[in-house]
């Protein structure tokens, strides 16, 4: 069992939270980011005047407590600064992800009515002129980076925003003063979410949602002062905010940002976190680059074989030569520093956890919602179980309904949306959230997701299938990407299958994605490939006809989600045709 949780600082809301921090850690890095070729940082006590000149220069210009401000930006130093700025003022954060398209953006625009948005560069500035009428409306722009005025006659610098802002130590006091009296239960966010079915949705959370959130994780697991968190997920999301984020600041942490998602790896190494939050693809994109160097040859997949395949016997001379020649080598390529990785926003393979923490590397498994600030359950690593999202957060009430469902109450929960016909549907009159997830409880009492609820398919012959489990399974291969199952009120499922073209260049000749879904070899090998895969499910679970695609789901195509979800709908109605067909043989 653990230990009890000492009793730890309680801010009263997100600004006392951040000076508060700044106070005890002025000298400390906040904030570490790539400018070209070299790091530049912030320590506290920098960021707090930053905050605060912005703050003033926001002000000066008529914000006041109450507005709305949308933060359109991919994760960097002054989508911080914004928040903290926006925070000890009383307005409202929305933020918004740079993957969204000028249409989606817009109808979030007409439904807030924003009095300020912050934009990052030219590449957003196209986005933004598409939909020029709508942002005619917005008093305020601002963009981080310094971009061409054509078009952007009203916008304003950032940078020139703060040097242009004189000195003013009363004014400040009186913003911070302002700021640590500002009601925790008012909304300081409102977050766009999606969801599966396409229908935005924006979500209200309070600075007592996301505090008690916080102080939650941070009771059972700990994070230090010295800690160096690694930002990797969009900031736009509840789930990297909180975590990766507020955590961090309340600790007197370090946050690194990844400039380029393609050179990830690369980055992790420089920076050297103690700490990285991450969703489960990475870690199989991971998992697969091991394995790809692995295989380069026969000395080393053997080494590597023999070392997975021996019984861990901590202290013995041979674990000690494994770890040297194999454990320690995986570590370094994360920069030799990791305390622990944080899993969520989908389900994690057993075998990922399985094969890291053989490692020394421990991936801690949490589950919540964007209406739960985010975190509702999480694992501890002192105590963690592989295929749960452990145990329920102190404080916050849930439990199973009669269908199966999971609910969830407390004051992590949503005040509700933006839109109260939304609110109805989703949060009762006693404040149950209903998640959309089915679940249990195992006998230790962790938490084990089964499926989402929209997304369960029920049979023709009344069985019913949870399509996420099954596609985990398949993108569990190397040769399988991404998979869509489909199949409701049919006799069995079906599958539209993306495959991973680099590694069938390896076994096939080396052709283009659109001829290689015709060939009779490649459809041969990846049906023995689902058949080995989904070999111990039950046979209404398994795969006899499915559909092979050449171009991946994306987000840019709308297939899928700004969290890396599938959006079933999207994708079932695109493809019915060939859907038709495959049940017609």
């Amino acid at each position: 069992m653990a230990q009890k949780p000492k009793k730890i600082w309680q801010p009263t809301n997100l600004a006392d939270l951040f000076y508060g921090a700044a106070e005890k850690f002025p000298d400390h890095e906040a904030l570490k980011y790539k400018i070209g070729h070299h790091y530049e940082q912030l320590t506290y006590k920098k960021l707090e005047a930053e905050v605060l000149k912005l703050a003033m220069a926001l002000k000066d210009l008529g914000l006041k407590a109450d507005d709305k401000v949308i933060i359109f930006s991919e994760n960097r130093p002054e989508w911080v600064v914004t928040d903290l700025a926006l925070i000890s003022l009383g307005v409202v954060n929305v933020p918004i992800h740079s993957v969204l398209s000028p249409a989606q953006l817009a109808d979030i625009i007409d439904e807030i009515k924003p009095q300020a948005l912050f934009f990052s560069n030219h590449d957003l500035g196209i986005k933004l002129l598409e939909i020029a009428k709508t942002i005619s409306t917005i008093p305020h722009l601002f963009s981080f980076e310094k971009i061409e005025k054509n078009g952007f006659k009203r916008v304003s610098y950032f940078k020139e925003l703060l040097d242009q802002q004189k000195p003013a130590p009363d004014l400040s006091l009186k913003i911070k003063d302002f700021a640590l009296q500002v009601d925790p239960n008012k909304v300081v966010t409102i977050i766009y979410t999606s969801g599966t079915t396409g229908h935005f949705k924006g979500v209200k959370l309070t600075h007592q949602n996301i505090i008690f959130d916080a102080l939650g994780v941070i009771s059972w697991v700990k994070v230090e002062s010295n800690d160096r968190f690694f930002s990797i997920l969009p900031l736009s999301h509840i789930f990297e905010r909180t975590i990766g984020y507020y955590i961090p600041l309340y600790s007197g942490a370090s946050i690194g940002y990844a400039t380029d998602l393609a050179k990830v790896s690369q980055e992790i190494k420089e920076r050297q976190p103690t700490i990285v939050i991450a969703v489960p693809r990475l870690f199989e994109k991971i998992y697969e680059k091991i394995l790809d160097k692995v295989n380069a040859n026969l000395f080393s997949k053997l080494i590597f074989r023999w070392a997975f395949g021996h019984k861990n016997q901590q202290g013995s001379l041979l674990e000690k030569i494994f770890d040297k020649i194999v454990f320690a080598k995986i570590r370094s390529e994360f920069g030799g520093n990791i305390r622990f990785f944080c899993s969520g926003g989908a389900a994690l393979p057993p075998k990922l956890g399985k094969f890291f923490e053989r490692v020394g590397l421990v991936i801690l498994e949490g589950y919540g919602l964007t209406e739960t600030s985010p975190v509702i359950s999480f694992n501890r690593i002192e105590d963690y179980s592989f295929g749960t999202v452990g145990p329920v957060l102190e404080g916050i009430k849930v439990k199973i309904s009669p269908s199966g469902e999971i609910i969830a109450k407390g004051p992590i929960v949503s005040p509700g949306y933006v839109r109260k016909t939304d609110t109805k549907s989703s949060i009762t009159a006693e404040g149950w959230f209903k998640t959309g997830d089915y679940g249990y409880f195992d006998r230790k009492g962790f938490l084990v997701i089964t499926g989402r609820k929209k997304d369960l398919i029920v049979l023709s012959t009344g069985k019913k299938v949870s399509p996420t489990i099954i596609e985990s399974k398949l993108e569990s291969s190397p040769y399988l990407e991404q998979v869509f199952v489909f199949g409701d009120a049919r006799k069995h499922i079906g599958a539209i299958v993306v495959p991973n073209f680099d590694k069938l260049v390896e076994k096939f000749e080396n052709k283009g994605p659109h001829q290689m879904v015709k060939n009779q070899q490649v459809i041969d090998f990846i049906t023995e490939e689902i058949k080995d895969q989904l070999k111990n499910f039950a046979s209404y679970e398994k795969i006899y006809k499915f559909i092979i695609q050449p171009e991946k789901f994306s987000i840019e195509n709308g297939e899928l989600t700004p969290k890396l979800s599938l959006r079933r709908h999207v994708i079932y109605e695109r493809n019915l045709e060939a859907i038709e067909k495959i049940y017609q043989k």
